[in-house]
């Protein structure tokens, strides 16, 4: 199961329990808005992460194929297009928004943006 927990995160888990038997980092629930625990959880993911917060959420370098959306000089792009991660380097980072194309979400929506 996959539950959406919010615009920018999700569950992982497979299984759906009762309140009273949450284990954090082996179940996923059906109403994570209720738990707080949600967020120490394993389960827990961001729908759409930066490589930085990859990184940080899974303790190794993302080294597959990302999803770059420009902002240049106001004018917004229309879509998120797909690089290969060896072509990251050659992107100015400036007003430009890069995120894993790593989650069962597929592309980020025309107007979201990382945190």
């Amino acid at each position: 199961m996959l539950t959406e927990i919010d615009r920018d995160f999700y569950c992982s888990g497979n299984e759906t329990i009762d309140k009273g038997l949450l284990e954090i980092g082996k179940y996923g629930c059906t109403n994570l808005k209720d738990f707080k625990l949600c967020e120490s959880c394993s389960l827990y993911h961001r729908k759409y992460p930066t490589p930085e917060q990859f990184k940080e959420e899974y303790g190794e370098e993302w080294t597959g194929a990302v999803y770059v959306y420009f902002d240049m000089f106001g004018e917004i792009d229309d879509e998120w297009e797909v690089f290969e991660n060896e072509d990251i380097a050659t992107i100015d980072t400036n007003d430009t928004y890069i995120v894993c194309a790593c989650t069962p979400f597929g592309k980020p929506p025309k107007n979201w943006r990382p945190e």
